[in-house]
């Protein structure tokens, strides 16, 4: 079970709960809540932190932030995340993350693509 902020009210349904996890670690700002400081799980906190070069550290970042978030709620977590590079450029294009999660006897898997124009924006929006 999670708690959402909206009209959700807690989300009780394995499955949406993981989807609903992984919503908000896409949209949300590292420092939105004063309270949980340095506790909201934030791609785009991560990204901020991205210097365009190391690309195998963004990924593991992006590995371990959904990791220490999901374990939060799920016994048995594994993430995977991915990339595409442009040509020579080493640009990436694209971020590909899967997460499969196994609790209880429940299974269930979500995958996320992030484009070239999300990617853009949000290393562009850095605070």
């Amino acid at each position: 079970m999670i708690h959402s902020l909206d009209t959700n009210g807690a989300i009780f349904n394995k499955k949406a709960s993981a989807v609903r996890l992984l919503k908000n670690f896409l949209i949300s700002d590292y420092s939105q809540s004063s309270i949980y400081l340095g506790n909201v799980s934030s791609l785009r906190f991560i990204f901020s932190q991205f210097d365009n070069r190391n690309v195998i550290r963004l990924m593991s970042d992006i590995e371990a932030a959904l990791i220490s978030m999901y374990r939060r709620y799920f016994d048995n977590v594994d993430i995977n995340v991915y990339n595409k590079f442009e040509n020579e450029d080493k640009v990436v294009v694209e971020l590909q993350i899967d997460i499969t999660i196994i609790d209880d006897n429940d299974t269930i898997k979500l995958s996320e693509i992030i484009n070239r124009e999300e990617i853009e924006s949000l290393y562009s929006n850095k605070t």
